[in-house]
């Protein structure tokens, strides 16, 4: 997996952006939507990050390296009058060489100025570049919302057919553009109650690198600002084998062409850059799903209990919730940068059209309710030498709130020290923050994490964390405060480019809900997590690649279980015809849920997939992508898992009679 570095070194875009998209995502027990980060290094390997002019925002963006190999890379260019080839990196302490394969395609080192067109009709017909995407997929087995009852009507009021578009337009690192339409299994497509075909759509125009402005959005969009606490959408790590990549570093105002129907603003924003002064402001308003009251009397909305945040709209009830509610934020960041210190505040204002009910549930009782809200917050990057301090804190209206604080050390060039500290109180409410955590939000939580990164020789790479937590506040089916602890080794050894292997372990302990005889009285008593992984690639990545993966789990709470999965991937590139092919055969066996065994799957070109596998069964698809012409190129994938101790698959509106479940995807993109 790691090859012998030299000038002549290249890989295929849709290579480099697997490799990626694949370590990344096998660090991670969620399926992620990469829809958009798989986008943003599409548009990074036309136009790399320039190693002598880069922010370290923009080496973030790679979620390749830590905050603190970020500046000893920003440090080695100051010592050195810049970098003269991309494998000095090689020189930088405390940077693998996997970090490297996996990034050197996305960067360069120029030091020649380059011509820039205009922006005017002329270039923008002759030099802008545009792409179509186009896939379809479909489970093949008939699902029960789609069998018709007495009177010949389906419960879902569409096809079982999924339809994604996206179209693209670039020019340069000046202009992009886009369109996303997508409609789910299940939707109808041109026909009552959608009459306009694609049940999402999403759009964007943005404007880049123009004097003061850094970016400029008009439509769909994204914003990072600080740790997370206060806003951030888009794509951001959690707890992963990068155990040092603790530190955010925000992009300010982006674009927005993913599908996910929920995480993202929709107006006008732009982040304008001046000297060492960098400032955000941004207006959205759109409509949202929520699960609605109407009253009776004047067919009027009274309130709303919770946001669906599903997306799928396929009966008659998802229709009645899809955009009752109108959604609308401003707000702004203001930074400014010193040599080694960027300060900055941040501010957003968001408001619903309806007031959102409180939950008469104990564990949700510090909840949001109303109908607005505000967060502010300060947030710090400090560059220490060989320490990199980063942080924020954030408040709601209420004056209740939220910090977190980390470190990253560089110890030595081949050990890196992380650890980061955050405290949420238990009534903060921010609807847009994504923060390091071990929940989903900025809310009821505190902890204490350490992550370290050693490499003891050029052929090893060990990896741990530590991270102790507290819930100040009941969580769900945990009914009082709570502490858990999760840690976590992974150890690699790469022998040369064509053999690496690494192990794995991760245990997880919280409390959770036991009842007992009383189900009034609840207890607690620890509920366990354990996986063990080893993993073995080895092959000539030219031609034949193989990857064979066994893993283990256990579960223990009120019972115990205990879970097995095996798998072998095929990959054959021909080099000679353009096509590459990929087959996986898994075998696994759990004795329940609790037990469940999540792993990756490769897929259509910005299409990824973490499933879940329980109980007993095998997986088996193929996987080829074929280009029919220079600027035309084909995926198509077919997969099936078999259900061993089943007679039905799925439940509710997913059941399928038998034990077999099928699905085909394809995609066919065109450039021009």
């Amino acid at each position: 997996m790691l090859p012998a570095f030299s000038q002549e070194f290249y890989i295929s875009k849709d290579e480099a952006i697997e490799n990626l998209l694949n370590y990344i995502s096998e660090n991670d027990e969620q399926s992620i939507d990469f829809d958009e980060f798989s986008t943003q290094l599409s548009q990074l390997y036309d136009h790399p990050i320039d190693l002598n002019t880069c922010k370290d925002e923009d080496l973030a963006t790679l979620n390749v390296f830590s905050a603190i190999q970020i500046m000893n890379i920003i440090d080695y260019r100051k010592r050195n009058m810049g970098f003269t080839t991309l494998y000095e990196l090689k020189l930088v302490d405390g940077i693998s060489r996997e970090q490297i394969f996996l990034a050197i395609p996305f960067l360069k080192v120029d030091d020649k100025e380059k011509y820039s067109p205009e922006i005017n009709l002329k270039n923008l017909s002759r030099l802008g570049k545009h792409s179509l995407l186009l896939r379809y997929q479909r489970v093949l087995e008939k699902q029960a919302a789609y069998i018709p009852d007495e009177n010949g009507e389906t419960k879902f009021l569409g096809s079982a057919d999924r339809i994604y578009s996206k179209y693209k337009f670039q020019f340069t690192n000046k202009i992009r553009a886009g369109i996303t339409a997508d409609k789910d299994a299940g939707e109808p497509f041109f026909k009552s109650p959608n009459q306009q075909g694609f049940d999402f759509f999403s759009g964007f125009v943005q404007l880049q690198n123009q004097g003061v402005i850094k970016s400029l959005v008009i439509g769909d969009f994204s914003l990072q600002f600080g740790q997370g606490l206060a806003v951030w959408n888009g794509f951001g790590m959690g707890k992963s084998t990068m155990t040092t990549n603790v530190s955010k570093f925000g992009k300010g105002v982006d674009k927005y062409s993913s599908t996910d129907e929920n995480n993202f603003f929709r107006g006008l924003a732009t982040t304008l850059d001046y000297k060492n002064f960098e400032l955000s402001v941004f207006g959205s308003y759109k409509h949202i799903d929520g699960n609605t009251d109407v009253d009776n009397v004047d067919n009027d909305i009274d309130y709303f209990s919770s946001f669906d945040q599903t997306g799928l709209h396929a009966t008659s009830s998802d229709f009645e919730d899809k955009n009752t509610i109108l959604q609308k934020a401003f707000g702004g960041d203001l930074s400014y940068r010193f040599e080694r210190l960027k300060i900055g505040a941040s501010f957003i204002h968001y408001d619903y059209s309806h007031n959102l009910q409180a939950s008469d549930k104990l564990y949700k009782l510090y909840d949001f309710s109303g109908n607005e809200n505000n967060n502010a917050s300060f947030h710090y990057q400090w560059n220490l030498n060989h320490i990199f301090l980063s942080g924020e804190v954030a408040v709601d209206d209420q004056l209740n709130w939220a910090v977190t604080n980390n470190a990253s050390f560089n110890i030595s060039s081949k050990l890196g020290l992380a650890v980061l500290h955050r405290y949420f109180e238990k009534d903060y409410h921010a609807q847009f923050s994504a923060a390091f955590a071990e929940g989903s939000r900025a809310q009821n939580e505190q902890g204490f994490y350490t992550g370290i990164n050693l490499l003891p020789t050029k052929n090893w790479i060990i990896s741990a964390y530590i991270d102790l937590y507290e819930f100040l506040w009941l969580k769900y089916q945990v009914s009082s405060p709570s502490q858990g602890l999760d840690y976590f080794i992974n150890a690699e050894y790469a022998l040369s480019s064509n053999f690496n292997f690494y192990f794995r372990y991760k245990k997880e302990s919280k409390p959770k809900d036991f009842a007992g005889d009383n189900d009034y009285i609840k207890q607690q008593i620890p509920e366990t997590k354990q996986q063990l992984r080893a993993h073995f690639n080895y092959g000539d990545r030219n031609q034949f690649h193989f990857k064979t993966r066994l893993e283990w789990s256990w579960y223990e709470h009120e019972t115990k279980e205990n879970g097995m999965l095996v798998y072998q991937d095929i990959i054959y590139d021909l080099k000679k015809l353009p096509i590459k092919s990929t087959i996986r055969f898994l075998v696994y066996d759990t004795d329940g849920y609790d037990s469940r065994i999540y792993t990756y799957e490769n897929d259509l070109l910005y299409n990824y997939a973490i499933p879940a596998f329980s109980g007993r069964g095998i997986r088996s698809y193929f996987l080829i992508n074929y280009k029919l012409m220079k600027n035309l190129n084909l995926w198509v994938k077919y997969g099936i898992t078999i259900y061993e101790d089943e007679d039905t698959v799925g439940s509710s509106d997913t059941e399928i009679q038998g034990n077999k479940k099928s699905e085909i995807k394809i995609q066919l993109q065109w450039k021009f």
